[in-house]
Parts: C-alpha cells; sequence; structure tokens
C-alpha cells in the first residue's frame, strides 16, 4: 500500500476542546499508517465571485465585510477567545499539530484535487443540518476523487426533510460512509437507500489513554493540579449550575471544582470553584487525566472520561422535546459501553464498570482502526 495524501475536511479552528482533539487525534492516526493527511479550512463554496474574494482575504489575514459599502477588516485569530494565554496556547497547537490548506478558487481547488488521492469527510457533527446545510461539508467540491467519510455525526437524531434530496445526492458519489452513532446511521440508510453504513469510534478513541497521556506530558504547569477535584466542562449557560455542582460536591466528597470555560459558554463561574483560564489542547488532556470526578456536556469531555477510566457525571445542555436536540449523542455514548444513563438528576448513577469498559473499548478501537485502513488503502 503506498503513502497517500489525504485531505480531510472537519471543525477544528475554534478554541472547543473536543473539535480540536477529535481532528488532532484523526491526523494523527491517519499519519500512524503512513499517508500524509492535511486539513482543508473551510472555505467559501461554490466559487462566486465572491466567495472566492473572501477565500482570498482570509488566505493572507483578512475578512472582507459589504454593509454600505466594502469594509476589509485584518482577521484576528480566534477572537472570540477573552483570554490572551490561553488563546496563544490554541494557536501554537494549530501550528505545531494541524496543517492545514484553504482553496481559493477553482484553480488552487484543482491543484489539491490532483494532489490529493481521497478526500475524507471528518468527525465531529459536520453533518448536523439543523445547524447549518452546506455543499462544502459534503465534499460536494471533490467531484471526480475517491470521498470517504470517518465517524461523521448528524448530531440530532434526525435530518429535517427538507435537506433529504440533497443529502441523498451528495452521499451518492462516496465509497464508504462511516458515523459515529447508530442512529446516525439509520438515518442515512433511510434518506440514501444504502445499507453499506458503518458506525464506528469517535477519533479520540483511536488513541490509547496511554497515548493520550504522552501527548498532555508537555502541557504547561501554571495551574494547580494536585489533589483529588472535579473536573468541569460545561458549554450550556446553565442558571442552576451553582445547585448542581453544590449537590455533586456533597454525593462525592469531592471539595475542590476546576471549571475550564468552553468557548460557547467563556464566562461560566460558580461561587468557591476554581476557573482554569489558560488551558490549551494538551492542558485541557492533562487536567481531565488527572481529575477525581468529571461533569460534563460534552460529547468528547465524556469520551475523554471513558478512555481515561474516569467516573462522569453528564448534564443536559438540550430539552429533550427540542427536535434539534443532541442529547442522543450522550446517551448512545454511554449505552455503547454498557453505562446506562449518566446523566445527574439528584443521586448519583451507578459506578462504572471500568474493566468491562475497557475490554469493550479495546474491541471497538481495534474494529474503528481496521475501518479506517481499509477506506485509506
Amino acid at each position: 500500500m503506498g503513502k497517500k495524501r489525504i485531505g480531510v475536511l472537519t471543525w477544528y479552528q475554534g478554541t472547543n476542546y473536543g473539535s480540536v482533539l477529535q481532528a488532532y487525534a484523526l491526523l494523527r492516526t491517519i499519519s500512524k499508517e503512513g499517508h500524509k493527511a492535511i486539513i482543508i479550512s473551510e472555505f467559501g463554496y461554490p466559487f462566486t465571485f465572491s466567495a472566492i474574494l473572501n477565500n482570498l482575504w482570509r488566505k493572507i489575514g483578512f475578512s472582507i465585510r459589504v454593509f454600505h459599502g466594502m469594509e476589509l477588516r485584518r482577521i484576528q485569530p480566534l477572537q472570540n477567545c477573552p483570554y490572551p494565554t490561553q488563546k496563544k496556547r490554541f494557536l501554537d497547537f494549530f501550528n505545531e499539530e494541524i496543517k492545514s490548506t484553504l482553496p481559493v478558487g477553482p484553480v488552487s481547488l484543482a491543484v489539491l484535487k490532483f494532489r490529493t488521492q481521497i478526500f475524507m469527510a471528518g468527525s465531529d457533527q459536520l453533518w448536523n443540518c439543523h445547524d447549518h446545510f452546506r455543499e462544502l461539508e459534503f465534499l460536494g467540491f471533490a467531484k471526480g476523487k475517491k470521498k470517504v467519510s470517518y465517524a461523521t455525526s448528524i448530531g440530532a437524531d434526525n435530518i429535517p426533510t427538507r435537506y433529504h434530496t440533497k443529502v441523498k445526492e451528495y452521499l451518492s458519489g462516496f465509497s464508504h460512509i462511516s458515523v459515529r452513532e447508530k442512529y446516525s446511521a439509520e438515518e442515512l440508510e433511510r434518506i440514501t437507500g444504502r445499507d453499506d453504513i458503518q458506525t464506528v469510534l469517535d477519533p479520540t478513541f483511536l488513541l490509547t489513554a496511554d497515548e493520550w497521556n504522552a501527548f498532555a506530558a508537555t502541557a504547561a504547569t501554571d495551574f494547580d493540579l494536585s489533589g483529588r477535584y472535579i473536573f468541569c466542562y460545561l458549554l450550556k449557560k446553565g442558571h442552576n449550575y451553582e445547585e448542581i455542582l453544590s449537590r455533586i460536591k456533597s454525593l462525592t466528597g469531592i471539595e475542590r471544582v476546576i471549571i475550564l470555560p468552553s468557548s460557547e459558554n467563556p464566562s461560566l463561574s460558580v461561587d468557591g470553584c476554581e476557573r482554569y483560564e489558560n488551558a490549551g489542547p494538551r492542558e485541557f488532556v492533562k487536567a481531565l487525566s488527572l481529575a477525581s470526578y468529571v461533569v460534563t456536556d460534552s460529547f468528547h469531555g465524556s469520551a475523554l472520561s471513558i478512555n481515561f477510566g474516569k467516573p462522569f457525571l453528564n448534564l443536559k445542555r438540550f430539552d429533550d422535546s427540542d427536535p434539534a436536540s443532541q442529547n442522543p449523542r450522550l446517551v448512545y455514548l454511554a449505552s455503547l459501553f454498557n453505562l446506562g444513563d449518566r446523566f445527574f438528576v439528584n443521586e448519583l448513577p451507578k459506578e462504572i464498570n471500568h474493566k468491562s469498559v475497557h475490554e469493550k473499548l479495546d474491541g471497538l478501537r481495534k474494529e474503528s482502526l481496521e475501518y479506517l485502513k481499509m477506506i485509506i488503502s
């Protein structure tokens, strides 16, 4: 099997730890197989005049806005991140670990297609059609090339009916499709009529706990992570978190609570808790790996907790009656490892049988790695 160049389209450019880490894990795993993987940065497509113009300006570090005349602004990377040290650590990480390219227009895209053997729709909620729907995420730009997906998620448990025809059209060009949740596979099979859609592990599971510990070995040491603490990574802006965390502290007997501000909820603060505002991707992994307990409403916060063998609790980000609810992702993840319901409702759920979980994880990891090797062979 010769070395291939693989173009991966996935989410990674913000300060959402989960998105960044799943992108890193996928690139890392592909490179371990002897191939060259490169991230395709989000770009304006189809190539209208305005899309090309915006792509060009983004390529050289500017953005353009047309509102009562043309306004040209220099792009400030991670401009919504309010913490300078955190921002620097993310940017340093991107420069060190994420190789990327941004096609400006038809010519540069043609060059990219010529040099790339396989285009891959990566993981995370790339196909969440409740949030957005774009031809780009379905690799509509890669006509005539081999197209595959690895662990892509539709987020909610359904795709709005108005997008079914387009989804079927775009996915008809994929030689292999794999998704992260079983319900995603069932929904896409129903829409496309295909019966070959596979379910595989999220990329963060492709790396072992030992590999993640090695990844975090160079994390900064400017925050005290000694002793017992509850690690909190919460994306929702919840009004009752103080009450919930007080109850969890009482039930676990752990007094110290460390909150890592998320990009979606950067100002979350609870009385008596410590805020770790400087954490980059490596610091996030280290803080979670050393925690005595994890409280999160994040898919990847939960996935890494399972990988590290941590007791964890989920909080609900969405109302279950919301058709765009992403709660099913967490329900499915827990069920995959026979963990029951990890959502917190006044009492702690049953203790996790970590030996059983890791036996299951080892088997699923092997199957997922074999699938990934097969689709890029």
